[in-house]
């Protein structure tokens, strides 16, 4: 389904940047702007992780928007937001950095449901109204020391997949901006309903943007990442998108004003757009082929 770019605009894209703007609607019983350094010194309302923030937000019932301020540095966590009306505001991507190195073989316990994939997430968002911007969100489980392992070797897990992001089923209104989500195999994985990420990065290489949610990447570059496992002849080492859009659903996963990008080692005609499961992927502008 062709999406035009102005009325994808009008409908979905300007209703969620204005997260990014908007301000605090209601007066709470505390802060609405909480700080996360590496060291607080004296500062208030100020915490060393990230998710010490986010539990505190949590408690502030108010239907107001509440700042969590990331300043700059390397903070290894696994993070879920719940609260609706959330902003995360970084110093840059270059410059506040979210990790996390956790593998779907080894991480049913993280998930409801016990699922591997879902409980990898280095950053769940299941939450209305929730703003990103100015972060690096990685998975950064050694995909390529397992790749370059040989099939039967006992050392070989096979359940590679590490998600940097998940827009959990409870997830709305969600937007990204100036962000770089980073991982291999399903880097970004969306099953909840709109979100949008701008002027960021994606990078990965085995459906490394994938799900049931609708996603509108824009003005973004997607890049995909190399494999150390040998590729048969005539087979696709890598698939950007894997959507499983739900025919109830206008759109899946769109692409629009963006740059398909390689970085060293990823060959030519090595790349395949996607694999969905169901024939709903769009590049709007046609600019992929």
């Amino acid at each position: 389904m062709a999406v035009a770019g102005r009325s994808w605009t009008r409908a979905f894209v300007l209703p969620l940047l204005a997260l990014l703007t908007s301000g605090a609607t209601a007066v709470g019983p505390g802060p609405d702007r909480y700080r996360v350094r590496t060291d607080c010194g004296a500062m208030r309302d100020c915490f060393t992780r990230i998710q010490a923030a986010l539990d505190a937000a949590d408690r502030d019932s108010a239907p107001r928007w509440i700042t969590v301020d990331i300043g700059p540095g390397t903070f290894r966590e696994k993070l879920v937001l719940r609260r609706n009306r959330v902003r995360l505001v970084g110093r840059g991507a270059a410059r506040t950095r979210l990790w996390f190195d956790a593998v779907a073989e080894h991480a049913g316990r993280y998930d409801r449901a016990h699922w591997g994939t879902a409980g990898s997430a280095t950053l769940t968002i299941d939450a209305d109204e929730v703003a990103v911007t100015g972060v690096t969100i990685e998975n950064a489980y050694d995909y390529l020391a397992n790749d370059a392992l040989p099939s039967g070797d006992p050392r070989k897990i096979a359940n590679s997949q590490g998600v940097a992001v998940m827009l959990d089923t409870r997830s709305d209104r969600v937007a990204f901006d100036r962000v770089a989500i980073l991982g291999y195999q399903d880097t970004l994985f969306t099953r909840g309903r709109r979100a949008v990420v701008r002027d960021s990065l994606i990078a990965g290489n085995i459906d490394f943007i994938f799900g049931s949610g609708m996603l509108l990447i824009e003005r973004s570059e997607i890049r995909s990442r190399r494999r150390a496992a040998p590729t048969p002849p005539g087979d696709f080492a890598s698939f950007i998108t894997a959507p499983s859009t739900q025919l109830s659903q206008p759109i899946g996963i769109v692409v629009h004003r963006s740059r398909l990008t390689r970085e060293p080692g990823v060959e030519d005609a090595s790349v395949a757009l996607g694999r969905p499961w169901h024939p709903t992927t769009t590049f709007a502008d046609g600019r992929y082929a």
